[in-house]
């Protein structure tokens, strides 16, 4: 074979090796950039998710606010205060600023200190707690109070809470570090991921709302099964507490199969909702209370209801406003709900 012939040939392989070569490192390039393609666009989607179901749950707690607006002047500022009256006013704004926060955490389209999430991942934590404590103490106070005071329902409610109220506390404390060092503020948000065992923190709180339902329902049924007067009042009570039961236990499953489950980028899904969901259902619960305590409050007391102040709405109406009669007179049966 001549010298040309050999050139020639040795060109063709090379130029075909080359060919192969490129289109080699074509479809690499176009399998990197489809990955890369897709891992964005499927962050970009679980970010979405996040944020529509935060902003969602916001308008929901903000739309409620402003349709309560009214009842809360006339039924909270504009009345004797106690310790519900304060829980109220604290759950209801606080969570209300909590999610203000977290939206402007996750829709700010610059880049966040590392001090700003520390501090935030911080308070978001504790706060949360703070709201969820400060509504199943109402509801605490509330079976206590339709249970007469008795000393086994109280002492039942009081060993309950403070071990749910540790438990989380301690829960929160413990993993702050971990949740501190896996935190990236240069995406534009206090992204991290919390550790896989966490969803067990829910467990407690699932816990106590059971036993403040349990006790209810036992409640419900003894009155209901051996008494007549204890009917429609009692009756909307029930229902009312069964549908808060309903709503905070819905939201706390969710949030813990949420943790258990889904993917770390999508943790954020469950807790503002959550807490959007249960301070609405808490703040309606106790507006409601409160109108049918202070919604008659107006109109005297004649000779012809004179038969009617054995009742148990009487009772609860004319003590509702002392709360602290729960605590100072725990032998007494007739203690009123506070409102």
């Amino acid at each position: 074979m001549s010298p040309i012939t050999r050139g020639i040939k040795w060109m063709s392989y090379s130029s075909l090796t080359y060919i192969l070569a490129g289109k080699l490192l074509t479809l690499r390039s176009l399998n990197f950039m489809a990955n890369r393609i897709h891992v964005d666009v499927l962050a970009v989607a679980r970010d979405l998710i996040v944020n529509s179901v935060t902003f969602s749950g916001f308008t929901i707690l903000l739309y409620d606010h402003i349709l309560t607006i009214g009842d809360e002047i006339n039924l909270v500022w504009r009345k004797p205060k106690n310790i519900v009256s304060c829980m109220f006013l604290l759950n209801r704004y606080l969570a209300l600023s909590i999610v203000t926060v977290g939206l402007y955490d996750k829709l700010y389209s610059g880049e966040h200190s590392r001090m700003f999430c520390n501090v935030w991942i911080l308070l978001q934590g504790y706060l949360t707690i703070i709201c969820y404590i400060s509504l199943h103490a109402v509801i605490a106070i509330r079976v206590n109070a339709i249970h007469g005071g008795i000393a086994k329902i109280r002492n039942l409610l009081w060993t309950g809470g403070i071990v749910y109220t540790v438990s989380i506390f301690v829960f929160q404390t413990a993993t702050y570090p971990m949740l501190v060092a896996q935190l990236n503020p240069n995406v534009g948000a206090c992204i991290m991921s919390i550790p896989p065992y966490l969803w067990i923190s829910w467990i407690p709180t699932l816990l106590f709302e059971a036993v403040l339902f349990v006790t209810t329902v036992h409640f419900a049924w003894s009155r209901f099964s051996c008494s007549t007067d204890y009917g429609a009042f009692y009756a909307s009570l029930f229902h009312d507490g069964a549908i808060y039961f309903l709503v905070v236990s819905l939201c706390s499953l969710a949030s813990l199969i949420v943790w258990a489950r889904v993917p770390p980028t999508l943790i954020g899904f469950a807790r503002p909702l959550s807490l959007c969901l249960i301070t609405t259902s808490g703040s309606r619960l106790i507006l409601k209370l409160k109108l049918r305590v202070y919604g008659q409050s107006h109109q005297p007391i004649t000779e012809e209801k004179s038969s009617a102040q054995t009742s148990p709405e009487f009772e609860f109406k004319t003590h509702a406003r002392s709360v602290n009669s729960l605590w100072d007179n725990p032998s007494n049966r007739e203690i009123p709900l506070p409102a």
